[in-house]
């Protein structure tokens, strides 16, 4: 076997999970419509912040309604019921009837707390970079340019349903925030 031929079947071989969607304007539009129509997203994150040395492992609900995200923690057990209210306004701390407002982060959807809601914002009023098909699944990246860098986001909802199942968010290539989706519902 030549050297040509061994090369376009290791790539045969690495492409071979991904497949590029037919109308990826169509899917993307499919994907906006699903949620912007859905009254209510709710869903649970369990999230891994990339913290340089070290990873930091956070547990939350979400409850989404277009305009606010109401967020509770629910790991670690140190922080747990701690719930944060995040809306175009800012985001409001509470916990046991004590309420602390606080400004969002410099770059937001690149932490814990404001991830899920950028994301879910993403979906509703931006447009993919790219669009293609891994194992029953629909992944959408988006790109955001800064004056500091490039902020990506690969979005990975299910195929058919659209529900979302997994968030990887980089900044300059490196990944900062992992965040593995479960039972989320659109309603």
């Amino acid at each position: 076997m030549n050297r040509w031929t061994a090369a376009l079947l290791s790539a045969a071989v690495l492409l071979a999970g991904c497949t590029a969607v037919k109308d990826p304007a169509a899917r993307a539009e499919d994907v906006r419509t699903r949620y912007d129509e859905a009254e209510t997203v709710t869903l649970d994150a369990a999230i891994t912040a990339e913290l340089g040395e070290r990873t930091a492992e956070y547990g939350l609900h979400c409850s989404w309604n277009g305009t606010q995200s109401d967020l509770t923690v629910t790991a670690p057990e140190s922080i747990n019921g701690i719930t944060a209210h995040v809306s175009e306004n800012g985001t409001v701390l509470e916990f046991d009837d004590t309420e602390l407002e606080t400004a969002m982060p410099e770059r937001t959807g690149q932490t814990p707390l404001d991830a899920i809601p950028c994301v879910l914002e993403d979906l509703v009023h931006s447009e993919p970079e790219q669009i293609w098909e891994e194992e029953n699944t629909l992944v959408l990246r988006y790109e955001t340019r800064t004056e500091e860098g490039v902020v990506a986001k690969e979005i990975t909802c299910d195929a058919q349903s659209l529900v979302l199942q997994r968030v990887q968010i980089y900044f300059n290539e490196e990944r900062v925030l992992t965040c593995a989706v479960e039972n989320c519902s659109l309603q």
